[in-house]
């Protein structure tokens, strides 16, 4: 069945098929990482949420809105930023000129020009002090100060001195810095585990390449040729491809000759190279390429929804974004269109989805 809208009628705008660039997640970037769901600002539409099965469960009404995590949502209301919670109730009020999600309880919020975190109280729980502030991830957060950074804990401690040149989150207990131009590995006790050789480079485009290790492994970049090292450094799987992404599912999309296919953690290609594009699997399924037009294998390489859309983005909440002719949809994994719409869309996250809108002059 198709999403229902209660009391609004969704409307096309001119950009709806644009692919909006992700941006670096080094700690020092100049807005949040967590903004980077949202689509655009337009000042003629308004921002609300719908559940998996399209229904408005809260109403449009915010400049901008961004994904639920931990119960929360960032909303923009004129001009300031608040929370929300998944009734819709402003929890944490709009005072904020910029914020992040939470993460691990907390979420960093801009106060004047200094950033510090808050609880889902919205009590200040670390003062607003750095000049950046990025979210915690394995109870560490990189923050900022005077051109440098480092990483404090959950009670404000600077735990890592701010010493490097860019640095990345936390994950698996283990994060990427930069400092003597060259990348290394750092623990959570801000010891270096190893570092990258000197030929050696990191993507660092998040949803695509993450900036850490994912599965126990982490794609790099070496004379050209993409492999995989583990978390003592040692490259596991010989730098071959064109390009690859991280591990997801216990697989890897990777590009050889022009195709794509998928190697398990041992190198060996599971999934023979056949697609013209291929993405990391989630929630079991990935979107290919396949004669111009995207569908959906398993793990075992099966096609199980046929190409038939133009874009098609990863699953959540078991609900895909795919495109067909402009319009936008959210298929399940059947391939089923549950919800049809003409808006601009954030993919699930909690249950809900931030949806653009424009109210019709007909209701």
């Amino acid at each position: 069945m198709r999403g229902r809208y209660s009391r609004y009628y969704i409307i096309l705008t001119a950009t709806a098929t644009m692919l909006f660039a992700l941006l670096s997640s080094s700690c020092g970037s100049d807005i949040p990482d967590e903004g980077r769901e949202q689509k655009m600002v337009n000042n003629n539409e308004v921002w609300g949420y719908m559940d998996v099965n399209g229904v408005i469960v809260i109403e449009p009404q915010f400049k901008q809105a961004a994904n639920f995590h931990e119960g929360y949502a960032r909303v923009d209301f004129g001009g300031l930023w608040g929370f929300i919670n998944k009734n819709g109730n402003m929890i944490i009020e709009p005072k904020y000129r910029e914020a992040g999600d939470f993460h691990e309880g907390l979420a960093a919020v801009k106060v004047d020009d200094k950033w510090g975190y808050i609880d889902g109280s919205g009590d200040m729980i670390i003062s607003p002090q750095f000049d950046y502030a990025r979210s915690f991830h394995d109870g560490l957060a990189c923050v900022s100060i005077a051109e440098k950074r480092g990483y404090i804990d959950v009670s404000g401690r600077m735990v890592i001195e701010p010493i490097y040149k860019w640095a990345f989150d936390f994950s698996e207990g283990l994060a990427f810095v930069w400092m003597d131009d060259r990348y290394s590995v750092i623990n959570g006790l801000g010891e270096i585990v190893f570092d990258l050789q000197p030929e050696a480079t990191v993507e660092l485009l998040e949803g695509q390449l993450s900036t850490g290790f994912s599965e126990g492994l982490k794609c790099i970049l070496i004379n050209g040729n993409y492999g995989f090292i583990d978390n003592a450094g040692v490259v596991v799987i010989e730098p071959r491809f064109d390009f690859a992404y991280d591990f997801q599912d216990g697989l890897a999309a990777i590009k050889i000759n022009d195709m794509w296919g998928y190697i398990n953690k041992d190198g060996i290609e599971v999934i023979e190279p056949q697609y013209e594009s291929a993405s990391s699997f989630q929630e079991g399924l990935a979107p290919v390429l396949l004669n111009g037009k995207y569908g959906y294998i398993n793990k075992d390489g099966e096609l199980v929804i046929e190409p038939r859309f133009d874009v098609a983005l990863g699953f959540h909440d078991s609900r895909a974004e795919t495109h067909v002719d402009n319009r936008l949809g959210f298929i399940d994994k059947s391939g089923d269109i549950m919800i049809e719409v003409d808006c601009f869309a954030n993919p699930f996250s909690e249950g809900y989805a931030a949806i653009s809108t424009k109210i019709s002059s007909n209701q």
